[in-house]
């Protein structure tokens, strides 16, 4: 039985990746408790949980396995419960329910990401963007642009598809950084012709993150995505930054622990974080 969830339009919005987590508050919307109208109920924060790739299928083996056939998982013990499809679609498809529309039931994260971030139904490899390339705003955007603040936190790169996917706008899911590429970047098939390297959509996606102020805390892997130029850029916007992409130094969890500020950038490992059957395999 499929049921209702209540409206939230009050909250703070971080992402947290692979697991990603989408952070959302209402420090500096104070305002937004009193004018609603509605009745709803409100949320001092929302937080959205991500894990990259989870399907119904991988819900219920997980229950099977910790619960037992008659068990549930926490978040089914829930009172509300929604669900989005994240299918893909063809390269310049149209929307569902259009004349031109040419679905992909294999999808990827990016396109997954661009259907729970911004609601619409994308081709794999993009991020944010439609699929005929138009630019898509997203839930953390558009919370940071009713004042709402925001995090994204990652066990990923926080540049790979799932968690820049609230965060940055690109045409092929690669243009990650440090540096810009034709072939990581451009996508003709959408574009028909190179787009100037000043466009959003085949900027790295580094670039984005540390010059956007979208998130408001920062947190994962990928320090070697980022250099010197993004590193000042974040201190500019008043980031504090762990660690350092200039020498290319791992935040810490004594550097977190001390942080200070409302804007924290901190990158824990130079590519995906370190996953627990990795250091059980290898405990030095």
């Amino acid at each position: 039985m499929r049921r209702r969830i209540p409206v939230l339009t009050s909250a703070t919005l971080i992402t947290a990746l692979v697991a990603t987590a989408v952070v959302a508050g209402t420090a500096g919307v104070a305002s937004a408790q009193n004018d609603s109208g509605e009745g709803h109920s409100r949320a001092k924060n929302v937080i959205y949980l991500l894990g990259d790739g989870m399907g119904r299928t991988h819900v219920t083996a997980a229950r099977e396995r910790y619960y037992g056939t008659d068990g549930k998982l926490a978040m089914e013990t829930l009172p509300s419960q929604g669900f989005i499809s994240t299918y893909a679609v063809e390269k310049l498809s149209g929307q569902p329910g259009s004349t031109n529309f040419h679905p992909n039931p294999v999808t990827d994260s990016a396109s997954a990401a661009t259907a729970w971030s911004s609601g619409v139904k994308t081709y794999n490899a993009a991020l944010a963007v439609d699929a005929v390339g138009t630019v898509m705003p997203t839930i953390m955007e558009l919370a940071k642009k009713a004042g709402f603040r925001t995090g994204n936190v990652s066990t990923a790169e926080v540049t790979d598809a799932t968690p820049a996917g609230q965060m940055s706008h690109a045409l092929a899911r690669g243009c990650q950084g440090p540096v810009y590429s034709d072939a990581a970047c451009q996508d003709l098939a959408i574009t028909g012709t190179a787009l100037p390297t000043s466009d959003i959509r085949v900027t790295p996606i580094a670039d984005q993150i540390a010059r956007n102020g979208t998130a408001d805390v920062i947190l994962g892997g990928g320090l070697s995505r980022f250099d010197a130029a993004d590193e000042t850029a974040l201190k500019d916007q008043g980031y504090s930054v762990l660690g350092s992409p200039t020498s290319q130094t791992v935040a810490t969890k004594t550097d977190l622990a001390s942080a200070s500020g409302q804007k924290v950038f901190g990158l824990f490992n130079r590519g995906n974080l370190t996953i627990e059957k990795a250091k059980q395999d290898n405990p030095t």
